[in-house]
């Protein structure tokens, strides 16, 4: 058995393409949207919430785990912590799939920062509208601190999402509930439709739409702001699925 901790596309491909090859996971997602999007597979069971280390260790214990697949999102820090207190505390090897970061050299049109609090007081210096692309779990870091008629935020859309932003004050036409990613064309129409001069983003990957937000901005002539990667140290990290595949198979041959 393999406990899956999924929160990207790409980690849900891996989840898929082990139980093809035989392997029991069960695979996991912190929200009930995310859940719906884990794969219908006989050799995949799915739980959806949050878990603890001590929710993670109980699991590994009680299913016979052997290996622990942290394939979450590159911001979800907490999880991957527990995620490594677990397997240290049961003894059974962990592996961290993270997509490559798809890293653009910083330069007068984007500036690199290391935290939300960070960007947000760079932005409480610098007048115009900001567009949000950072989630909605981190919105508030925002709209505790900026005018809100400043604010576009881009979210997922769902009710639970929609309530987060109607709570924070934001109004309908500063919400923009759509999936993404979108192509640099669908970018730049919504960066001119709100007449935003900044943007706010995550680093991510080709595969998160990463670069067409940036060369929509840049065609726009916005200033992107990117709020850098968490900083943790991984004994075992991939960044490609085939080395991720290789890898859950030569660590379960041998555990």
């Amino acid at each position: 058995m393999i406990l899956m901790l999924s929160g990207t596309s790409d980690g849900r491909t891996i989840g898929r393409l082990l139980a093809d090859a035989g392997y029991k996971l069960t695979m996991t997602a912190v929200s009930q949207y995310g859940g719906e999007m884990l794969p219908v597979h006989k050799n995949i069971d799915t739980a959806v919430g949050h878990l603890s280390m001590e929710d993670m260790v109980l699991f590994i214990k009680e299913n016979g785990v052997r290996l622990l697949l942290d394939a979450t999102h590159p911001y979800a820090v907490e999880a991957s912590q527990n995620a490594i207190e677990a397997t240290k505390c049961t003894g059974i090897p962990y592996l961290r799939y993270e997509r490559p970061d798809l890293k653009t050299e910083a330069n007068e049109s984007i500036v690199y920062l290391p935290s939300y609090t960070e960007a947000a007081k760079w932005l409480q210096e610098r007048p115009g509208q900001v567009f949000l692309t950072i989630g909605s779990r981190r919105l508030e870091f925002f709209t505790s601190v900026l005018d809100l008629d400043r604010l576009v935020a881009r979210v997922l859309p769902t009710p639970e999402v929609i309530q987060i932003c109607t709570d924070l004050g934001l109004r309908p036409k500063q919400v923009i509930a759509m999936q993404g990613p979108f192509s640099t064309a669908m970018n730049l129409a919504m960066f001119d439709m709100h007449q935003t001069k900044y943007l706010v983003t995550k680093a991510s990957s080709k595969i998160g739409g990463f670069e067409e937000k940036i060369i929509a901005a840049s065609e726009a002539g916005m200033t992107t702001l990117v709020i850098e990667r968490p900083k943790i140290e991984y004994e075992n990290i991939f960044n490609s699925v085939e080395d991720s595949l290789e890898a859950v198979q030569n660590l379960i041959d041998s555990y």
